[in-house]
């Protein structure tokens, strides 16, 4: 059995590449992700587990890259009602890594 931590390594760390931080590829990503909930809903634990679970840091990465208004937002919205599994040097590094491509 492949441990699911490897695949939650290598999803954040393809997030936190400079192209793939932006507001499009947040869009892709989200789009995926929403599929990969509904296959965990519909399957049972025995292949499903907690894999959502341990999908929730790139789910709310993703999220953040989706805010549209980030500059009217404060460190504390958005650590307490967006991104509460995210630390803050994982903000700092999303944050300062985005570019807005639309």
């Amino acid at each position: 059995m492949v441990d699911r931590n490897i695949y939650v390594i290598n999803l954040c760390s393809v997030l936190l590449r400079r192209e793939c931080c932006s507001f499009s590829n947040g869009e892709y990503v989200k789009a995926g992700l929403v599929e990969l909930e509904q296959w965990c809903v519909e399957a049972t634990d025995e292949y499903a587990g907690s894999a959502w679970d341990e999908l929730k840091h790139i789910s709310q990465a993703v999220g953040f890259l989706l805010i549209r208004k980030k500059a009217e937002m404060t460190l504390d919205d958005i650590t307490r009602e967006r991104c509460l599994v995210l630390s803050i040097q994982q903000l700092y590094r999303i944050s300062t890594m985005y570019w807005d491509d639309k």
